[in-house]
């Protein structure tokens, strides 16, 4: 990979951050996706001695003690066999 070429991935790395965090900040939380899988795209297309740790690394920790805790206060139901008749699925024609 050539230094422009570089060059190129790093500016666009830029402007997705900086849209994603924008996006982010806009509650536009689908085009926060969109702009925060560019940059992770254009990071893969770097050499791996060249890649960055991901920006939105600490909003994804955030979401695993988030979800960890809420899992943690679900209450546990036990399900009979019968009742996932009721509840339909592929195949059955529900």
């Amino acid at each position: 990979m050539t230094e422009s070429q570089t060059t190129v991935i790093f500016s666009a790395m830029k402007d997705a951050e900086t849209k994603a965090w924008e996006a982010l900040r806009g509650y536009k939380f689908w085009m926060f996706g969109y702009h925060a899988a560019r940059w992770v795209n254009y990071n893969q297309l770097l050499p791996t001695s060249r890649r960055f740790r991901s920006p939105f690394k600490s909003l994804v920790e955030i979401a695993d003690r988030h979800t960890d805790k809420q899992q943690s206060e679900l209450p546990i139901f036990e399900l009979e066999q019968t009742m996932f008749a009721a509840l339909g699925s592929e195949g059955d024609g529900a």
